[in-house]
């Protein structure tokens, strides 16, 4: 911007498309959504203090460093102006076999390099030919210092019990060694590794089987914590994905009501909730324009509506004070107004549809669960909420201009053909027709009213 400060954004355009009064498809112009990145980048975050979480594209370049923001965006022109550091790239930090293993990654990848530990996974946008890479290290010694810090213990203490118990015999010594070998073993596996290995003696009653079971208890920790971070992946990648598919719908619908609608059935069905729909502010009372399935193709037909001052239902609170409203456990909420249609509603949001300061509707979505709207959850609704304010508003001024135009080329059809009309009659004729298709109304009257004087 004006003063050099670097702001990522992502570009997308569609072409729009609009038939010439000869019938022909020509080109009308294009529609430019732009986003800022930062709002999807913020989203990516490591999973420890001490991990590190990235984002690179397909040729190796950062889009996010946790640690080190300045490498992000190194394929940028001048970017060292602004304190990056220009053709920062994955390939100088991870050899050219990581990066191999990193780049052909379809799903999920876990990759070893020393004491560190990648786990990485491919995000494609819909219909793209483009891919990214999300990742994050840590190394592996603070994951199993637990089970390391536990053997250590253990080796300590029978030391010192063997030096106590030195006047034991051999074979006894060789007997008590022996497991402790066996466990020392399990560990380094485990360690390096194979986390699928259970330590044995177990059965055990004595410090042998107590030491099993504390590493089986540790192995146990770390495969849960492993799973815990890979969810927590899978839930970033689809909340990522969620905000890239909505916003390519928004940027491809240009009438609101069928924009609002393909929003709402993508909206139930990425995030898995019982009902979405959006309520569009007329005058006083907002009315129901889009709903998902067949629940909200019911709602619309009984034309359904709710006043704007009514005094409790967060729908209508949302639309007057213009912030987000959340009902997290419907059974025992004042606040909660139930719906016949959507009987196993459990938890609700409302959130203002608001661009450039105009109040536009409510998106008001429902849940089976309980509780299911947390903090992390409504940032990512917040920002498809703007997504969707923006385009509504591109969409209606996109018809307005549209209406326009179509009707000044009417006029001057009007114009043309009346100027070459021979009669009166002729003359309402011609402007009865071509009103008719300007309005795109079945039917047209023109009454004229004439005085006695008048033939």
């Amino acid at each position: 911007i004006s003063d050099g400060t670097a702001i990522p954004t992502i570009y997308y355009g569609i072409p729009i498309y609009a038939n010439s009064p000869d019938g022909e498809e020509v080109l009308a112009g294009v529609v430019i959504a732009n986003i800022f990145a930062q709002h999807l980048l913020d989203l990516i975050q490591p999973n420890a203090d001490d991990a590190t979480a990235f984002l690179i594209d397909q040729n190796g370049y950062y889009l996010k460093h946790s640690k080190e923001p300045h490498l992000a965006f190194g394929f940028e022109l001048a970017i060292d102006a602004v304190g990056g550091i220009a053709n920062a790239r994955a390939q100088n930090q991870f050899s050219e076999s990581v990066m191999t293993q990193l780049l052909a990654s379809i799903n999920v990848e876990h990759i070893v390099i020393g004491d560190e530990f990648i786990h990485a996974t491919r995000i494609t946008p819909p219909s793209a030919n483009y891919f990214w890479i999300l990742g994050n290290v840590r190394k592996q010694s603070a994951t199993l210092a637990p089970v390391l810090d536990t053997v250590n213990v253990i080796a300590l203490s029978t030391a010192v019990i063997l030096v106590v118990g030195a006047m034991i015999a051999v074979v006894a010594i060789r007997y008590s060694l022996q497991p402790l070998k066996n466990l020392a073993n399990v560990a380094s596996q485990i360690a390096g590794g194979n986390r699928s290995l259970r330590a044995p003696y177990t059965e055990r009653s004595d410090d042998i089987g107590t030491l099993s079971h504390a590493i089986n208890a540790i192995t146990d920790q770390l495969n849960q914590s492993i799973k815990d971070f890979e969810e927590r992946i899978n839930i970033a990648t689809r909340d990522l994905q969620a905000l890239v598919e909505v916003n390519l719908q928004t940027s491809s619908l240009l009438e609101s009501e069928r924009l609002l609608q393909s929003v709402a059935n993508l909206i139930k069905e990425h995030f898995g909730l019982y009902h979405a729909q959006f309520y569009i502010s007329h005058e006083d009372k907002l009315s129901l324009v889009a709903g998902a399935g067949y629940i909200g193709r019911q709602m619309i037909a009984q034309r359904h509506f709710i006043e704007l001052q009514h005094p409790r239902n967060i729908i209508a609170r949302a639309g007057r004070e213009q912030k987000t409203f959340v009902i997290d456990d419907a059974a025992t909420s004042p606040d909660f107004s139930p719906n016949k249609l959507l009987p196993n509603t459990a938890s609700e949001i409302a959130i203002p549809l608001v661009a450039r300061n105009q109040f536009i509707g409510v998106m008001n979505l429902h849940s089976e669960q309980p509780h299911s709207f947390d903090d992390r959850f409504i940032a990512i609704l917040e920002v498809l909420a703007q997504q969707v304010s923006n385009a509504v508003l591109n969409a209606r001024l996109f018809e307005i201009a549209s209406r326009a135009s179509r009707h000044e080329h009417v006029i001057t059809e009007i114009t043309s053909a009346v100027q070459q009309a021979n009669s009166v009659e002729d003359i309402l004729k011609i402007a009865t027709r071509e009103l008719g298709r300007a309005l795109r109304v079945p039917h047209t009257v023109i009454e004229v009213q004439l005085k006695d004087s008048d033939s």
